[in-house]
This record gives structure tokens, sequence and C-alpha cells, in this order.
């Protein structure tokens, strides 16, 4: 990477991020279709957060992700929401356009990219979704634009579940789509619904190291006619989806959500495609 004095810069800013695959990843595409740019990490808490953007606008720093604990909190900075973002309340990428922050959230349209680059085509597909935090809402509020037929969430507190049905149920009401929530403590009904659902999603951080022998339902439950996703990529292999695969169940692994959720921050923000081969090979070692 040649840098100059015209570099642009871009970064991702929230707390933890010593763990994120984004500097890399984008700096190595960057280099790849000959952007002058870099990708900077600055770890941010929300008391700093409202210096933080004053101080990227003040260097028109052109755009930056946005992680955990600041993807709601960014909401009140920004002069323009896209739809999914304003959904769910929450965004993930930000494109400075000459002081005028524009919020996406990318996660759910990079679950569901990732999901088609897989083959798996959501539509009229009856999903389980487990878990109502943050990656989980952005998920939901995508799965309502893909035209599936049915989502069922699951999530430990049915209050957090039954308030994400109420913010998307307008916008399902629309698109003819169901809703459905349960306490994830209706073990029976979970039974009954992931034998009968064509995808099943853990969005919650269950089987994430140091925990990684944690698994959020029963494997018995799975068919091979079921497709698996879990959002965890710490370990690369969650004890979930090696479950799954014993069982002949497709999955979709977290890290693909990572690359693709990337690939549209970067269009976003550059305009070019990502180049999204290279860097499954280059920074996550697959084909």
């Amino acid at each position: 990477m040649n840098l100059t004095a015209t570099t642009d810069l871009y970064g991702l800013i929230g707390t933890p991020i010593s763990h994120s695959f984004s500097p890399s990843m984008h700096n190595k595409a960057f280099e790849k279709v000959n952007e002058n740019a870099c990708y900077l990490g600055f770890d941010t808490n929300i008391d700093k957060l409202e210096a933080t953007v004053q101080a990227f606008k003040t260097l028109n720093v052109k755009g930056w992700n946005v992680t955990m604990p600041l993807k709601s909190e960014m909401i009140k900075y920004c002069d323009e929401l896209s739809p999914e973002a304003e959904l769910i309340g929450a965004v993930n990428t930000i494109v400075n356009q000459n002081g005028k922050l524009k919020g996406y959230s990318t996660d759910g349209i990079g679950f569901f990219a990732n999901a088609k680059d897989k083959e798996f085509n959501p539509e009229n597909k009856t999903i389980v979704l487990i878990g109502a935090g943050g990656a989980a809402r952005s998920i939901a509020a995508q799965s309502i634009f893909e035209n599936i037929n049915e989502l069922i969430i699951y999530n430990r507190t049915f209050k957090k579940a039954q308030q994400l049905k109420d913010e998307l149920n307008e916008e399902a009401l629309k698109q003819n789509i169901k809703i459905r929530v349960e306490a994830l403590s209706n073990q029976k009904q979970l039974e009954k619904d992931i034998k009968e659902s064509d995808l099943v999603i853990n969005a919650t951080s269950v089987g994430m190291r140091p925990d990684s022998e944690e698994i959020i339902f029963n494997p018995d439950w799975l068919s091979p006619e079921t497709v698996i996703a879990d959002i965890v990529y710490t370990p690369v292999k969650t004890k979930l989806e090696k479950e799954a695969l014993s069982r002949g169940c497709k999955i979709l692994d977290g890290l693909g959500m990572v690359l693709w959720q990337g690939a549209y921050a970067f269009k976003y923000w550059t305009g070019k495609e990502f180049p999204v081969d290279y860097i499954k090979k280059e920074i996550f070692n697959k084909e």
C-alpha cells in the first residue's frame, strides 16, 4: 500500500475492536482495486462517540464501520438513514459526504448475500431466528425485504423479541410476511419450529470462544433438509455448525456474513465492487 498526502481514510469505531477482520480485509481490498485509501481501527466507547464523530468530520474521514456498543447511539449523529437502518434504529456503516452522514446497516444484507452465495434463496422460506440483539435485529429487518414467508423469533427475554416484532410488523404486513415470537424456554415449540423451518439462525453469542462447547438447541432436532446459520466466527466452526454438518445440513458460517457485510460497506464508500473471491482467499483462506 502506497500512502500519500491524498490517501482517503476509513475506519472502525467501537470497543473492543482488536479481534476485527475489517482492517486487514478492507486494506487488502483497497490495494486490489487500486483505491488510494487506508482503513484503521479506533477503540471508542460511548462517552467518546460525539468527539470522535466531530473529529472524523473535521478530518474528512470518508466513512467508517460501527460495532458494539455504538450501533444504536450512532443514529443520533446521522443526517440520513437507509430503509433497513431506519427500521431497526441501528447502523454499522457510515458514509461521509462533505460532512453529511448517511447510516446503513449491512449486517442483514450481508447475511442474505452470503446465503445466496451458498445457493440458499430465502424467498418464500420459513426462518427461525434465535436472538433479538444487534445482528439479529439487522437480519430480521432485512428478511422482510427478502420476501420470506414467515419469521419466527426466539429470545431468552420474550419482551425483547416482542419489541422487535412490533418494530417490524408494519413493514411485514405490507409485504404479507408473518412474524411470530416465542420464549427460548419453550423448547417443545422450538423443536417443532426447527423441524418445520427451512433456515435456523443462531444470532446470539452462544458457542463463541471461550465457551465454544456451548450449543443453543438440541442438534438431534436437525434434519438434512434444514440450513443452519451461525453468526459466531470465533471459532471458525462452532459446535452448532459441526453438529449440523454431521447430520448432513448445509451451513452458513459467521465469516461469510463478515465478508459480505464488508463488501456492501466497501461499495457504499467507493462505488467499486468488493473483490469477494480475492478476500475469501487472502483473509479467510477459502476458495
